[in-house]
């Protein structure tokens, strides 16, 4: 299965194409590709104030408990200027 990632500013070179075992959610896919830059955008799980997130097209609060599906497209922006 395959999904993308948009991620903000200086995580904007993260962004890519994944190709993934369809039994992860999405908290498990950004931790393994932020690794330690994950806390720089969420805190307990929660995205921090300024984070947005889009999950194909519609705004989402939280990524916890979402399986990821085929063709899925996250965006993660900031609301923050430049990012």
């Amino acid at each position: 299965m395959e999904v993308s990632v948009s991620f903000p500013g200086a995580l904007n070179h993260l962004s890519n194409s994944f190709i993934v075992n369809d039994k992860i959610y999405w908290k498990e896919l950004l931790s393994d590709v932020l690794k330690t830059k994950y806390k720089y955008l969420f805190e307990d799980d929660l995205p921090k104030d300024y984070i947005l997130l889009y999950l194909n097209g519609i705004k989402i609060d939280t990524l916890n408990y979402i399986k990821l599906t085929d063709k899925d497209s996250l965006n993660i922006l900031s609301a923050i200027s430049g990012g």
